[in-house]
């Protein structure tokens, strides 16, 4: 302890650190490492809510969440046209594909293993999300809002395909992978009927 005097009083100082409860004497490198911590644990926070809420929210709702145009010219109405004919609808049949060359050799035993599955699904899955935000953002004509729909659940139906095949390679008992493996032939064929109907219409449509 020492002495000293300003302005005429005479004051103690106190030697050393001094107690933490004296303001301003919070002990320095606390705070920072604390604020560090709290960044860590909200960035996880924000990232397993976005996968498990948002990540796929526009598959969940395929063939919902559409831009349909009221009005429309010819013009527009051939850009569309041609755009469903060169881009999306070859682009959804490349994907119908896989997936159903997939889906047959996890159905016939071919592939087993959920680790050797993931690898070949986890390509499907995250194209099918690119295709579902590309054919959502697509404006369509309101006469054609109907075949556009289909489109979109289609792309759906496919990833619901490959999530009931995981599910069923996962499963551990027998009985409870068929129950998965039926339910993702179900939604395999409900997707290649939906593609089909705006492969036919959009064919219909243009002439080709």
């Amino acid at each position: 302890m020492s002495t000293a005097k300003a302005k005429g009083t005479r004051q103690i100082r106190m030697a050393g650190r001094r107690p933490a409860w004296v303001p301003g004497t919070r002990p320095r490198g606390d705070a920072p490492i604390t604020c560090l911590v709290i960044i860590i644990v909200s960035l996880i926070g924000a990232v397993w809510g976005y996968y498990h809420f948002f990540h796929n929210r526009a598959l969940e709702n395929a063939g919902k969440e559409i831009v349909i145009n009221s009005t429309t010219n010819d013009e527009s109405r051939n850009n569309y046209l041609r755009r469903m004919r060169t881009n999306h609808v070859p682009a959804v049949r490349r994907m119908g594909l896989e997936t159903r060359k997939l889906s047959v050799q996890v159905f016939n035993g071919k592939i087993k293993e959920p680790e050797a599955a993931e690898e070949l699904i986890l390509p499907i899955e995250n194209r099918l999300r690119e295709l579902i935000d590309e054919v959502n953002s697509q404006g369509t004509p309101k006469q054609y809002a109907a075949i556009h729909r289909k489109l979109a659940a289609s792309v759906g139906q496919y990833w619901l395909t490959l999530v009931k095949i995981r599910k069923g390679l996962a499963a551990k008992e027998t009985r409870e992978q068929k129950a998965f493996f039926k339910e993702a032939r179900g939604h395999l064929k409900e997707a290649d009927t939906n593609f089909r109907a705006t492969d036919n219409a959009i064919k219909a449509a243009t002439g080709r």
